[in-house]
């Protein structure tokens, strides 16, 4: 599959769901998000290992043209937020702001956990 910009990125939500794509988007590419309202989520949703679904980010010039490729193939797409700015937030249902945090206070808290770790010890090795 090309890319349809080369300002579009893909990232696979089965590695602990939503909320850790979003996050490694952000710190992967320095650039917060902002997420809608998701009504019917609840916490424990947006860690949801769900397989096969890919969080994909690109210009808003080419969204109509990514939506017409995914029902090409029969698949959904939902428009989840904006990326922009140096924050994470998603709106839950059940309250405001669950997720709030700076792309810099992610990306340490990232590079303290064991994966982290390891990755940097297969590439230094």
């Amino acid at each position: 599959l090309n890319p349809i910009s080369e300002e579009m990125a893909a990232f696979d939500i089965s590695d602990g769901g939503f909320a850790v794509a979003v996050s490694k988007a952000a710190i992967s590419s320095d650039i917060g998000f902002r997420g809608g309202k998701f009504p019917t989520y609840v916490g424990e949703d947006m860690f949801s290992e769900s397989a096969g679904q890919v969080l994909v980010t690109c210009d808003p010039s080419v969204t109509e043209e990514i939506e017409r490729l995914v029902l090409d193939y029969g698949l959904d797409s939902y428009e989840v937020g904006t990326t922009g700015g140096d924050r994470v937030t998603v709106n839950l249902a059940q309250s405001e702001n669950d997720i709030d945090a700076s792309v810099k206070e992610l990306r340490f808290a990232f590079s303290s956990t064991l994966e982290s770790q390891l990755a940097a010890e297969v590439v230094t090795a």
